[in-house]
């Protein structure tokens, strides 16, 4: 197993992030995760329930942002 990686000079790292808010409404928790692709292909992907309580989707996002950045360096 591997992964094939096309000789293309347009091939470039992109990060997603995303949060579901409330994903588990009964302790108030939200989802989050994140993925890394490279010409088109994904190469790092990570989800978790966040193990602290937001308080909107806006802060769910900015904690899931602020992963994704981490990650990223």
């Amino acid at each position: 197993m591997g992964l094939f990686y096309q000789n293309d000079s347009k091939s470039y790292i992109m990060g997603y992030s995303d949060a579901g808010y409330l994903s588990d409404p009964h302790n108030g928790r939200s989802e989050i995760g994140y993925l890394f692709t490279c010409g088109g292909i994904t190469n790092s992907w990570w989800s978790m329930k966040q193990t602290i309580t937001t308080t909107s989707l806006s802060h769910a996002e900015m904690l899931a942002l602020h992963e994704v950045s981490r990650e990223s360096v």
